[in-house]
């Protein structure tokens, strides 16, 4: 099997972005957080067209044998630096096996066409990424009047903090702390964060920021820091004392090179 093939029976084809995003799906959150399969593709700086084209072939494809991935949904995320991150919902750890069942049903279905589909991505492709991820709604910001519905959104900032060994306990606390400051001051902007539960350089954790575009994110982050002023320059300064590397990723919301859910 080719690594093509075994990354997408990952995921599927971002942090943003590592991360992020989707985390832009919304899928039902589970009690304690929605878990999330997330996979990034770098793809060629030359051999973009190609890729994208094998993507979008790849997202036809299911939607054509729906009846052999009737529960595979993703959504697509470009990030600015070549980057093409894809986040599928999933209950549990074994349910990324019930993924993998998925794609041997749909190879069998649409046989030589998913074998050249998958040729095509991976010659465009220079290395993947995976991640499992679980949202933290607890300590995410939800505006009683949010500025913004979610589907104004199309383009998203990934904050990622990769912590400080032993610090998760500290950031947690920290977290609350963001969420409380931003509800005391009225902040019409929400955020989500996710915590890395699989993957490499652990702990670390990410916040996303969806936005209508760049434009919009800078207002963004202009108004929290005018909002939140001395109080919440000093929970940044906190956090910076717990984060070992810190990192910002941006990403369009690719509503074409995703598979998402009927609506209800």
């Amino acid at each position: 099997m080719s690594r093509s093939i075994t990354a997408r029976l990952l995921v599927a084809a971002a942090l943003v972005l590592g991360l992020a995003g989707s985390v832009a799906l919304r899928a039902q959150p589970a009690a304690e957080g929605q878990l999330w399969l997330v996979h990034q593709e770098i793809a060629k700086p030359s051999m973009i067209p190609q890729f994208e084209a094998a993507t979008k072939d790849f997202v036809a494809l299911v939607k054509q044998h729906k009846a052999a991935m009737p529960s595979f949904h993703f959504v697509g995320l470009q990030g600015e630096d070549m980057s093409y991150t894809f986040a599928v919902p999933i209950a549990d750890f074994a349910s990324i096996g019930g993924i993998g069942a998925e794609f041997g049903a749909l190879a069998k279905a649409a046989g030589d066409k998913f074998v050249s589909v998958m040729a095509s991505s991976n010659a465009a492709m220079e290395r993947v990424g995976e991640w499992v991820v679980r949202e933290d709604p607890e300590r995410g910001y939800a505006p009683a009047s949010p500025r913004l519905k979610d589907d104004e959104k199309a383009f998203y900032a990934y904050d990622f903090y990769y912590l400080a060994a032993g610090k998760e306990e500290d950031a947690k606390a920290l977290a609350k702390e963001f969420v409380a400051l931003y509800k005391a001051k009225g902040v019409p902007d929400g955020y989500r964060l996710f915590w890395t539960v699989l993957g490499p350089e652990m702990p670390m954790l990410f916040v996303e920021v969806g936005a209508k575009d760049p434009v919009d994110l800078a207002q963004i982050d202009a108004r929290v820091r005018q909002l939140t002023g001395a109080e919440g320059q000093a929970l940044f300064a906190r956090a910076q004392t717990i984060t070992r590397r810190f990192e910002r990723r941006r990403a369009w919301l690719r509503p074409d090179l995703s598979v998402l859910p009927p609506a209800p």
